[in-house]
């Protein structure tokens, strides 16, 4: 199950965009509804990654007794084998990405079970994770030297975002934002290594924070910043100087200031709609921000489509994998909502959003509670605190992307959280 499972975390990254026909990798504006909608090869990987699974946990299934939130886990699955089989307008598309559901509990079981058996299988993973960032950083700098421009303004404007081998940017950026989050747990665990012996950590974490600014993505440079205020155990008044520092940077970049200057003519009355403000922002900002703003704006007018349209259907939602169908019979486009509290609501109703964030809540809470009797540079207190970095991560990133299903980067964040619940658990247990 080793091979299986670091086998399966280091082709994540790249295998899904692999295409033969368009060699290298794929863009998600250039792929097909149906190219992006069939089983490719991921999809068998996935289903018999839960296969495997199913097999390995069977003779430890007492370990899972104490696997967080389990039943809630039940019954959130329950609830969405109904919404795939009986509430979907396509049930075969809807069970499709209920196997990816039941591959982020798998692997969050299986690293749950590692964990409690050794520090070292967690340890083994997750350099794993790091060697899996390799291809897609080196690709994607690479890729991004290639073919946009160099220069400031252009950058800051995204005139070029990169994504990768992720099809798209912000899953690549997410990628990111968890490869500097393990780089860290493993800079901080042992220090008494030399840092000679961590140049490949350094290397990795400085190629990584460059491949981080050419996806150009908002949301996760804001999530991981609160994530970092809000979950990591660290002195307040270097949180203060980090937070301000942070400020003055990100209000030089158009694309971080622009919506915050939105929100504040609406705060102050000057406008009658958060939608309004933006699009006079792009009015008096250079041509090269307004694609960035508006994009904002339609944002907006995809999360009103779909609240208007869950109707009656509040509790139990209209299916899995109906939300962009939906916006596409409202108006030509094959979108998501770009926001899981929406895209939960719709598909799965207020009992799938609920169960969902319980879950997690329930896995902070036990992160929480347990680390207060761990020494911050300890391993279960690093894991504690990127587990509780990776909730609120989500919490944020929710509200303007779904990463309730990504193929790439919600294997990896569960299987942290797995890793942080198994290890805080055990050494607790010892204490």
């Amino acid at each position: 199950m080793s091979i299986l499972l670091h086998l399966f975390i280091f082709t994540k990254t790249w295998l899904g965009a692999l295409s033969l026909s368009e060699f290298p990798f794929r863009d998600f504006k250039d792929a097909a509804v149906e190219a992006q909608l069939t089983t490719t090869l991921t999809g068998y990987l996935d289903a018999a990654f839960v296969l495997f699974s199913a097999a390995y946990l069977y003779p430890r299934r007492e370990s899972l007794l104490e696997l967080p939130c389990r039943r809630l886990w039940t019954l959130f699955l329950i609830l969405l084998l109904i919404a795939a089989v009986f509430i979907a307008p396509s049930p075969l598309l809807a069970l499709r990405r209920f196997v990816k559901v039941l591959v982020f509990l798998s692997i969050y079981a299986v690293m749950f079970v590692r964990a409690r058996e050794a520090d070292s299988n967690t340890l083994t993973s997750l350099k794993w994770i790091l060697r899996s960032a390799w291809i897609p950083v080196l690709y994607g700098i690479g890729d991004f030297l290639a073919h946009a421009e160099l220069s400031w303004t252009a950058i800051s404007n995204r005139d070029y975002r990169e994504y990768s081998t992720f099809m798209h940017a912000n899953p690549f950026a997410y990628f990111c934002v968890i490869v500097l989050l393990v780089a860290v747990i493993l800079w901080r665990y042992r220090p008494e290594i030399p840092v000679q012996r961590k140049t490949f950590l350094v290397v990795l974490s400085a190629l990584v924070l460059i491949a981080l600014v050419t996806t150009g993505t908002r949301g996760a440079i804001l999530g991981a910043f609160i994530a970092f205020l809000l979950a990591i155990r660290s002195s307040w008044k270097l949180k203060i100087a980090t937070a301000s520092l942070a400020v003055i940077a990100l209000f030089q970049v158009p694309t971080f200031a622009n919506p915050v200057k939105a929100v504040g003519a609406l705060a102050l009355g000057n406008q009658d709609s958060l939608a309004d403000a933006m699009l006079q922002t792009a009015e008096e900002i250079h041509e090269d921000d307004l694609e960035h703003t508006s994009e904002l704006a339609s944002r907006l007018l995809i999360w009103k489509t779909m609240i208007d349209g869950v109707g009656e259907h509040y509790l139990l939602g209209h299916g899995m994998n109906s939300a962009a169908t939906f916006y596409e019979a409202e108006s030509g486009l094959f979108l998501n909502p770009h926001n899981d509290y929406i895209l939960l609501t719709f598909e799965t109703g207020l009992c799938g959003l609920v169960l969902y964030w319980w879950i997690l809540l329930g896995v902070g809470i036990v992160l929480i509670k347990r680390r207060k009797a761990l020494l911050p540079s300890s391993l279960p207190g690093l894991l504690s605190d990127a587990g509780l970095f990776l909730i609120f991560f989500l919490a944020v990133i929710s509200f303007t992307d779904n990463l309730f299903v990504d193929d790439y980067n919600t294997p990896l964040i569960w299987s942290i959280l797995g890793a942080a619940s198994g290890t805080v658990l055990r050494r607790t247990a010892q204490v």
